[in-house]
This record gives C-alpha cells, sequence and structure tokens, in this order.
C-alpha cells in the first residue's frame, strides 16, 4: 500500500485500519481482550500495509509502541477508556520505529487527527 502523504490520507488510512481491527476483534480473530487493547494490534496492521514482512521487524514495531502505552496506562488506569486514541497513536508511531516517518511528522499527524476527529468524544 501506498504511504500516505498529507495528513487527511494518514487519518482515512488509520480509520480504515482502525475498523478492520474492530470487525476483527467482534468475530473473534483478533488474540486481544477488549478494545482497549486494539492498540497491539496497530503495529501489526502498519506493517502489513507498509509491506514489511519481516516478522522480527513487526515485533520490533510492537514493543517500540507498546511500551510507551502501557506507561501511559500506568500513571493513569483512565486512559485505557480512550483505546481509539492509543489504537491510532500505536499505528502512527510504528511508522517512527520503521524510519517511515519522523517523531516530529508523527506529532504533526496526531494533531491533526485530534484537531479534526475529536477523538476524545469517541471513546
Amino acid at each position: 500500500m501506498k504511504t500516505p502523504t498529507t495528513n487527511k490520507e494518514w487519518a482515512d488510512e488509520v480509520f480504515e485500519a482502525y475498523n478492520h481491527a474492530s470487525k476483527l476483534l467482534e468475530n473473534g480473530l483478533l488474540p486481544v481482550d477488549g478494545k482497549y487493547n486494539l492498540f497491539r494490534y496497530a503495529p501489526i496492521l502498519a506493517a502489513n500495509n507498509r509491506e514489511i514482512d519481516k516478522d522480527n521487524k513487526k515485533i520490533d514495531m510492537l514493543e517500540f509502541t507498546v511500551k510507551d502505552i502501557e506507561r501511559d496506562f500506568s500513571l493513569d488506569e483512565n486512559s485505557q477508556q480512550h483505546f481509539l486514541f492509543h489504537f491510532i497513536m500505536s499505528y502512527i508511531h510504528s511508522h517512527v520505529y520503521a524510519n517511515i516517518i519522523t517523531e516530529l511528522e508523527a506529532d504533526a499527524i496526531m494533531d491533526y487527527i485530534n484537531d479534526n476527529y475529536q477523538l476524545f468524544n469517541n471513546a
């Protein structure tokens, strides 16, 4: 899949990935417990969308994003209710680990999504 070039394209892709993951979860096809854990699957979808086939790279992407989100959970248990935000953050930031985008670009994408999609009203 072609890498998005605009913040809008990133938003479209990440919401498509979220919808896909949600359907897999609803059908019992994901080994995660509840929507609050969907963020764990986001790096795998991101890797698949970027055609990253190496399992060790996918695992590294997963570990890179999960540690930050789990740290957030440890600081504020209520943050788990923002599962859509965490999925999006995990998806976008896995691209940083893969050197597809920079941290600055990831922050700009997250700002765009936060500003335009009211994530915290959807959790």
